[in-house]
């Protein structure tokens, strides 16, 4: 966690604007949070390359936050099938890992294609909802880490 912690910081004193970093660090957390497993690396360097993005600050967010995407896939779930009134069978997070790995992309979405599209439903809504405080932010904290930079030199 500390080197992730580093690594954030090290972003941050780059020689970026903050609104560029806030935007690179909003677009990394939710095209990192995606929840189809495997697929968040493509998601997040289409992002980096249509929003012109710092890619090392997109992917650093991406792979720091693998524990995290796992954690909220079921969460995610839940929230699309709750607005979407579509009934949700039980699925669990190890279910899901364990097919990825015995059947690959393929058979993951063939059993578990319903609550993988839910869960697209409810991470999708909870971006846009979130997606603009989380900028703001991302924008203070970078703005802020940038000026106390400044008045250490």
């Amino acid at each position: 966690m500390q080197k992730f912690k580093t690594k954030v910081k090290e972003a941050i004193q780059a020689n970026a604007s903050p609104p560029s970093l806030a935007r690179s660090f909003t677009f990394g957390i939710v095209g990192a949070l995606f929840p189809i497993p495997a697929s968040t690396t493509v998601l997040c360097t289409l992002f980096a390359w249509v929003f012109q993005l710092n890619m090392p600050v997109v992917m650093l967010m991406n792979f720091g936050l693998l524990p995290v995407q796992l954690a909220l896939i079921v969460p995610f779930a839940w929230l699309g099938s709750t607005v979407s009134g579509v009934e949700l069978p039980a699925v669990t997070v190890d279910a899901i890992m364990g097919t990825m790995e015995s059947d690959g992309f393929r058979g993951l979405l063939g059993k578990f294609g319903v609550p993988l599209g839910m869960a697209i439903v409810g991470w999708s809504l909870a971006s846009l909802v979130l997606g603009i405080p989380m900028y703001m932010i991302w924008l203070r904290v970078v703005a802020s880490v940038k000026k106390s930079q400044g008045a250490a030199k």
